[in-house]
């Protein structure tokens, strides 16, 4: 088992790739995070290669080092491993976990694989991350879309369980849990019992507000987990900062077209009768007739303007419609 590991990744050419997020000040503090990614064999994402794996979880983990930046906290560079699971391995992953697949027993089997394998997971990491498709639920039978124990980074639990349905819903979640395995409770819990749970708060529950952001509270707790931390690679830098990179330009209906459904507005309509650009820029209403409607908070790139000579390319950013360019 081991053997086929170390040859797969070998011939795949499993990718290190960094992404930065700089601010505009002389002096600021950078931070590693080096992710290994666990991808579901049974539930792969919609990219089915390793060279289309590279570009959707560089894309992902972009978006994760955006919303990273956010918190005003510093400079973050982001670098990830990925490896494809095989039917064999999956199955051992999944044994015995219920369809919901129960979180909490995921996770501990995540554990005992990696023990099991620990010759293949011999690298620098101070995360592991297993994406998948199948529907979670918790203990208590609440549906759930990812999990991590708080404060175990760097430690051989520091492990994220993560639903991802191959559309970059999962980013949100993704910044969540690295989050709270750096020591930041979720909004309303804990330590953070003061922090607003339900405002829309990238750390709460609940529908996001636009645009994306953190609550002060939050902030000050992830200040002071980020100065407790011993185990993130950190310095103190005085070079110019690296921005990230501008993000792909998506378009509303392609975006549609991934969930199998078309683009509408917020009350349905196809043609747009009720559209209010207030209502509409920063997120994605898709409809499959007049049976259903799904409504998402839109992932960076996403085209915001209404511009039918694509003039002004506006994108969104963090859930902020943006100008692009000129």
């Amino acid at each position: 088992m081991a053997s086929r590991w170390s040859t797969t990744s070998a011939l795949l050419g499993i990718l290190f790739v960094g992404f930065y997020i700089g601010f505009a000040r002389c002096a600021y503090t950078k931070y590693y995070i080096h992710v290994g990614v666990m991808v579901d064999g049974a539930h792969q994402q919609q990219t089915p290669n390793l060279q289309a794996n590279q570009a959707y979880y560089r894309t992902l983990f972009m978006a994760v080092a955006r919303r990273l930046s956010l918190l005003g906290a510093g400079y973050f560079k982001i670098s990830f491993i990925i490896h494809p699971l095989s039917q064999t391995e999956t199955n051992e992953v999944f044994a015995r976990v219920g369809q919901p697949a129960l979180v909490e027993n995921l996770y501990k089997n995540v554990i005992f694989f990696i023990k099991a394998h620990s010759n293949v997971f011999n690298y620098k990491k101070e995360l592991l991350v297993l994406t998948t498709r199948r529907v979670l639920k918790t203990q208590n039978g609440a549906l759930s879309k990812g999990f991590a124990v708080k404060g175990s980074i760097c430690t051989p639990n520091s492990i994220a369980v993560v639903r991802d349905d191959g559309t970059f819903a999962a980013v949100n979640e993704v910044v969540k849990l690295i989050l709270h395995t750096v020591g930041v409770d979720f909004d309303g819990v804990g330590k953070a019992s003061n922090c607003p749970a339900h405002e829309g708060y990238l750390m709460g529950t609940g529908k996001l507000k636009l645009p994306l952001g953190y609550s002060l509270c939050t902030k000050r707790l992830v200040g002071a987990a980020l100065r407790r931390s011993q185990c993130l690679g950190n310095k103190i830098s005085n070079k110019t900062t690296k921005r990230i990179p501008i993000p792909a330009k998506i378009k509303r209906g392609v975006y549609c077209s991934w969930f199998g459904l078309s683009e509408c507005d917020e009350k349905g309509m196809a043609k747009f009768e009720h559209k209010a650009a207030s209502k509409y820029h920063c997120l994605v209403h898709c409809c499959k007739g007049h049976s259903r409607m799904e409504r998402m908070v839109a992932p960076d790139g996403l085209r915001c303007d209404e511009d039918p000579f694509s003039y002004y390319d506006k994108r969104c950013v963090n859930g902020a419609c943006v100008q692009i360019g000129k």
